[in-house]
């Protein structure tokens, strides 16, 4: 079953970073376009070799987003 909750986009008013592997075979990329597009404050991030496992097959990638958005919100 799934939920459709693209209502409540316009209530996360946090800094996101959205992190796609563009060899996913399980997440569509248009997801992804479709949240940076919508969220506030997000920033997309496409990691050309990746498939839907980024923080197995790419963790530093994961890490840095990570660090790249605690210096925004600190």
């Amino acid at each position: 079953q799934s939920s459709d909750l693209r209502d409540r986009i316009p209530i996360i008013k946090v800094p996101v970073n959205i992190i796609h592997g563009k060899c996913d075979e399980i997440m569509n990329f248009a997801n992804a376009r479709y949240l940076a597009d919508n969220l506030l404050n997000a920033d997309l991030e496409i990691v050309g070799d990746a498939g839907h496992f980024l923080v197995h097959s790419n963790p530093k990638i994961i890490v840095e987003s990570i660090k790249n958005l605690q210096r925004k919100v600190c």
